[in-house]
């Protein structure tokens, strides 16, 4: 994102809390992406306050979205949640908390999905009575595995973003999050 040559782009601020209200959430994204540039660029209260909400944001869509929507989201949000951690350090716990709400719900979701994939009855898979029936669970089945190699590869993410952060002893506020 082009922020840093346009000196007057803290402007933009000040429509953030319009963008973050609209019901397109590509919007959101938009919104907390060029938030977390800004806050890169420039170290005013005003770009702070922004970045808390975005985090707010993310926190609440988390708990309402449904699962599919929910994941989808927090996965094109995580640059700008990293940006807002590194750059804010007093939204690092809250962002470090979210990343591990996240990942644990995504560990429970795994497990549902492989024990959807996984059949009960082995002579079931050759019980399929028509063409059909046999194409609309394979194409069931495909849905599943690549929502698992999703969910692991966001899973993966935070994980080696949480290591970078634990490592390199970013914070002090990490170990005093309480789950």
């Amino acid at each position: 994102m082009t922020t840093s040559c346009i000196p007057s782009i803290h402007i933009c601020l000040d429509f953030v809390h319009e963008i973050l209200s609209q019901p397109d959430h590509s919007k959101k994204i938009f919104a907390m992406a060029l938030v977390s540039h800004i806050c890169e660029q420039f170290t005013i209260p005003k770009a702070y306050s922004c970045a808390k909400l975005c985090v707010d944001v993310v926190e609440t869509l988390m708990t309402v979205l449904p699962g599919e929507e929910a994941v989808a989201f927090f996965d094109a949000v995580f640059d700008s949640l990293c940006r807002f951690a590194k750059i804010l350090p007093p939204l690092m716990a809250k962002i470090l908390k979210l990343f591990v709400q996240t990942a644990q719900y995504l560990k429970t979701r795994l497990n549902s999905q492989f024990l959807t994939l996984a059949p009960t009855n082995p002579a079931d898979e050759l019980c399929f009575h028509t063409d059909l029936d046999y194409k609309t669970e394979n194409a069931k089945k495909r849905r599943i595995i690549y929502q698992v190699e999703r969910d692991l590869c966001i899973e993966e993410r935070i994980l080696k973003k949480m290591n970078g952060w634990f490592r390199h002893g970013t914070s002090t506020d990490i170990l005093s999050i309480k789950l």
